[in-house]
């Protein structure tokens, strides 16, 4: 099975693949820049990362079970300092805060 996630995308988008087979609520691993400074990591709670002129500005910042494994697959990506989190969404009970700890 292919681990490139775009290649994985289509295959889920097109039917290709059942969410059976590979169900995309996991750790996928393998950050992937999408552009020049624009970079994704498939996870349970997928995270958009984006170098500025600041740091590293982070769409979402994963669950807390993968925390470090997110960080890990980001840094291996950049260096830069984080700047900035924007939290798409919050859940009850589980704030998507908890997986700040590996970049504080």
């Amino acid at each position: 099975m292919a681990t490139d996630i775009l290649a994985i995308a289509d295959r889920l988008w097109n039917g290709e693949l059942s969410t059976s087979t590979f169900h995309p609520v996991d750790h996928v691993g393998g950050f992937v820049e999408i552009t020049d400074g624009v970079g994704f990591c498939p996870s349970f709670a997928n995270v958009s990362a984006f170098k500025t002129g600041d740091g590293l500005l982070l769409v979402d910042t994963g669950s807390a079970p993968l925390a470090r494994i997110v960080h890990d697959d980001i840094r291996g990506w950049s260096p830069d300092r984080l700047d900035t989190a924007v939290y798409s969404h919050g859940h009850t009970g589980t704030p998507k805060t908890w997986s700040m700890w590996p970049w504080e």
